[in-house]
């Protein structure tokens, strides 16, 4: 082989040498940043995601022993008047007091209070209905035992400002004309954890955090409530609660 040959041969593989190394690198390195980089932000967010809407999807409709939830199935109207039907209940029950219907995608339910007898003693019994499409059941297992010993009155008003009626209960813990009274809203508040699950709401009075408000005075025109709460830790003063739907909570307010 001549002189001139082998060079051509050489020319040949360095050529072919340069252009495997150029394809190479062109294919290997933007594409392997991309797998890389891109998958982890993606599937880490996508998960997260998920497991929020898994949340939110399953908790509410599995809570049912402290909390009322939606149905879980499609209620069937029978043509009876529930409103009708809650007036026939209190009155066989001799209610004391009994509240106005609370009517939402979550369902109807009611509150009836009645006078019951303990160990001698005069006791407010409060009781907490679900309507089925043909009657009022009993679901008062919600109410986690109420509160107080003596419920005097019962109020339906849209508390939350939401479009769905709440119930603000007054009670005393005896009945005693000097016990001081007392009230607590039950509700639900706006967000999505709390969609149609039925507790007694949290109320700041400026102190603290509670569930149930001093003195209080519903308005009967209105859904607002006077009550006693703090100015301070130690200065009592009246004035009124609102609910914060940023915190999912009533606050005290007196100015």
């Amino acid at each position: 082989m001549s002189v001139q040959s082998k060079r051509n041969r050489v020319r040949q593989f360095l050529a072919v040498l340069i252009l495997s190394t150029l394809v190479v690198g062109c294919a290997g390195s933007p594409n392997d940043d991309a797998v890389i980089e891109r998958p982890d932000v993606d599937e880490s967010a996508d998960t997260t995601a998920l497991v929020e809407d898994t949340i939110v999807e399953t908790t509410a409709p599995r809570s049912t022993t402290t909390t009322s939830t939606v149905p879980l199935t499609t209620i069937v109207e029978s043509g009876k008047d529930a409103m009708a039907e809650l007036r026939t209940l209190a009155k066989s029950v001799g209610a004391r007091d009994f509240s106005e219907i609370s009517d939402s995608a979550c369902g109807k339910f009611a509150m009836v209070l009645t006078d019951v007898i303990i160990d001698g003693f005069v006791k407010g019994g409060l009781f907490w209905y679900w309507w089925d499409g043909s009657q009022w059941v009993e679901k008062s297992e919600q109410l986690k035992g109420g509160i107080g010993d003596y419920h005097l009155r019962v109020y339906t008003r849209d508390y939350t400002n939401d479009g769905i009626k709440e119930f603000f209960v007054v009670a005393k813990d005896s009945e005693r004309r000097s016990a001081k009274e007392f009230g607590s809203f039950f509700g639900f508040g706006w967000s999505p954890q709390s969609q149609c699950r039925w507790d007694w709401m949290v109320i700041d009075n400026g102190r603290e955090t509670v569930t149930a408000i001093s003195e209080p005075e519903p308005s009967p025109r209105s859904a607002k409530v006077f009550c006693i709460g703090y100015r301070n830790s130690s200065t009592r003063i009246r004035g009124w609660v609102w609910y914060d739907s940023s915190i999912s909570a009533f606050r005290f307010d007196y100015k």
